[in-house]
């Protein structure tokens, strides 16, 4: 069992997960007038409502920061600066190649 879970991390393709920064954009848009602390408040209550729960069969530990193993989540409370930068080359990047989910 260990080793198809293994494979099946390593075989799965990375690709950037679009869903926080999604739920993240919804939240800004409907309470830009709030406060800072209440608006992040209201995003991460909004992020932990609709965010997809990833379990995998055969498991004991449940849940990740992503829809499925080896995705990335983008989180645009940080910073964005760096995914700007980068998008045109996450799928041409010689190491970590990012594709979009």
């Amino acid at each position: 069992m260990m080793d198809r879970l293994r494979d099946s991390i390593i075989d799965a393709k990375p690709y950037v997960d679009p869903e926080r920064a999604i739920l993240t954009t919804e939240t800004y848009q409907q309470h830009q007038d709030e406060q800072v602390d209440i608006l992040r408040a209201k995003m991460l209550e909004h992020v932990l409502d609709k965010m997809s729960i990833f379990i995998e069969d055969d498991t004991l530990l449940v849940g990740n920061q992503a829809r499925q193993n080896r995705w990335a989540p983008v989180f645009p409370e940080y910073s964005m600066n760096w995914v700007i930068d980068e998008l045109d080359t996450f799928e041409k990047r010689p190491g970590d190649i990012l594709l979009f989910g």
